[in-house]
């Protein structure tokens, strides 16, 4: 099985743990205690209530046709990994349902629950799925209409103060809480827990290493100004951006080349 393999099934197993991660943060925390976040999540847990179905396919049934309609709009793979998320989402929050919340108290719930859910959304936008195909398709179809954070922002309010007048203030306040940490939870695990890595690779045999990658591993390398520092050294500097799980091999083909090739590492944001 090739490296590339290998990586595909590490990152459709986070996808899924994403997803079932984030059903249980609704279904084990928020859920028996109504508390509502923003989102396809929010909406789909009020059209829950009302029509007294299970919030898991309520879910589903309002991201497919958003599916569809950016089918055509953005690429192929990431509609394909959507519909697995999004599948494993709601079939793991209808397993779920039955269960009652892991906390009785509804604030400690709101915590674990914003946490839990973002974690795992965050997961999956990492590795390239979504949870919520309504905001990709209207951004691939109609960019100007969530051009900016604050339309969406509004859409979260209303969602929001519709869980107040439906579950109470008090639950409006906790529903606010866990819509919070799950949105800093997300931005959390975008921005923290990075897997790619830029490297430069410092060597006099830049060329034959540059064709080697490329080759092997179908990377994308530039390179490097000349190092002040070493005026008069013939070493040059290649920078790449390779997954974390792509390291050692890269590393083992440059020292192929050049055993006194050394690196630089650092993580992108």
């Amino acid at each position: 099985m090739t490296p590339f393999k290998n990586l595909s099934i590490v990152r459709l197993l986070l996808i899924i743990l994403g997803a079932v991660l984030a059903a249980i943060g609704l279904e084990l925390f928020l859920i028996p205690h109504a508390i509502i976040v923003g989102g396809a999540t929010g909406l789909s847990a009020l059209l829950a209530y009302w029509t007294d179905m299970r919030i898991g396919f309520v879910l589903f049934m309002i991201n497919l046709p958003f599916i569809l309609l950016s089918y055509r709009k953005i690429s192929r793979p990431f509609v394909s990994i959507t519909i697995i998320s999004l599948f494993v989402f709601a079939l793991s929050a209808i397993v779920l349902h039955p269960y009652p919340s892991l906390i009785e108290d509804a604030a400690i719930a709101a915590i674990c629950g914003g946490i839990s859910l973002g974690a795992g959304i965050g997961l999956v936008v990492r590795f390239g799925g979504s949870l919520d195909a309504t905001e990709n398709t209207i951004r691939s179809t109609s960019p100007a209409m969530l051009a900016s954070g604050p339309r969406i922002k509004f859409m979260n309010t209303i969602i929001l103060l519709s869980a107040g007048f439906l579950f109470g203030w008090t639950q409006a306040l906790y529903s606010t809480v866990a819509y919070l940490l799950a949105v800093e939870m997300v931005s959390f695990v975008l921005n923290k827990l990075s897997l790619q890595r830029t490297i430069w690779i410092q060597s006099r045999y830049t060329e034959d290493i540059c064709k080697a990658l490329q080759s092997r591993l179908n990377m994308k390398l530039s390179y490097m100004p000349d190092m002040p520092s070493n005026p008069y050294s013939n070493e040059k500097l290649l920078s790449a951006t390779i997954h974390v799980f792509e390291v050692s091999r890269m590393k083992a083909i440059v020292m192929g080349l050049d055993p006194d090739a050394s690196f630089h590492t650092k993580l992108i944001k």
